[in-house]
């Protein structure tokens, strides 16, 4: 990351994950404008304090920027952007470029790989994040960045790993599309990022 996009005091990897994925979407300006009205609604945000919330903030500046539309687009292009800049940063050293990862029949293969992504984006937000097989999708579930009751924030960071997820199994699929979608399980509303990959390609 540039100092122009660090100066948001993201402390985890991950905050930065997403906008260096949002760079390609939206180029530096752009970035820097993410950036700089991110700050603006961290410091008026008298809720959510701390880098907890930092993730939440960057994409309810992408919905200021761009509408609310237009934002969760940019996350959503912005997770597979950044899915590829972790895989080029970290994949070798994650095991997802070695021959026998590579080997693993392909079922096999997707699951062992979310297993490994799910390690690594929990040591980034310092937060459990985990990976559930079902007979037919597989279930990805995070806690949210955003805490409750943060009027004007995004209420997620799905968006940004609905893409994150959607590239993953294109590319360890050979170029299949999944279905990946957000889905909800009981849960408090707004708590649980859980996603939903199907295990079927289209």
């Amino acid at each position: 990351m540039t100092s122009d996009s660090a100066v948001f005091p993201c402390s985890d990897q991950f905050g930065h994950l997403m906008l260096e994925g949002a760079r390609e979407i939206i180029g530096q300006a752009g970035v820097n404008a993410v950036v700089n009205r991110a700050q603006v609604l961290y410091a008026n945000d008298p809720v959510t304090g701390g880098d907890a919330a930092n993730v939440g903030h960057i994409q309810a500046a992408l919905e200021e920027l761009y509408g609310q539309r237009g934002g969760q687009g940019v996350a959503l292009r912005a997770g597979r952007s950044g899915f590829n800049h972790l895989l080029r940063a970290e994949g070798k050293t994650m095991g997802l470029t070695e021959t026998n990862y590579r080997m693993l029949p392909s079922q096999a293969r997707i699951f062992v790989g979310l297993q490994l992504l799910a390690q690594k984006l929990s040591a980034m937000i310092a937060r459990p994040v985990e990976v559930e097989e079902q007979a037919a999708c597989w279930l990805w579930r995070m806690e949210n960045e955003v805490q409750q009751g943060s009027e004007g924030l995004a209420q997620n960071r799905c968006f940004f790993i609905i893409g994150f997820l959607q590239e993953y199994l294109m590319w360890a699929s050979g170029g299949k599309y999944h279905n990946v979608q957000e889905v909800t399980e009981g849960e408090e509303p707004g708590k649980m990022c859980i996603v939903q990959l199907e295990k079927h390609s289209l």
